[in-house]
């Protein structure tokens, strides 16, 4: 199966979670946690279909207050 990478980058500001591609820092997306700034950056703006299952891995990073994302996703 074909697949592409995209890289999130997560942050929190006066406890509001704010996560953005790398490569489009102006597309970003807000939530209550970081799990849901990235769910909305994912699934709201159309990147992936995270409800057909085309998800296939993720793994984070923490450093400095921000979170770095690598999310695997299918083609």
């Amino acid at each position: 199966m074909k697949h592409r990478e995209l890289h999130v980058v997560i942050t929190q500001t006066h406890g509001h979670w704010s996560a953005s591609l790398a490569h489009s820092p102006e597309l970003g997306y807000g939530g209550k946690t970081a799990r849901e700034a990235a769910r909305r950056l994912l699934h709201d703006s159309a990147i992936v279909d995270l409800d057909e299952g085309h998800l296939i891995e993720t793994s984070a990073v923490e450093s400095d207050g921000r979170l770095e994302l690598v999310v695997r996703v299918g083609e």
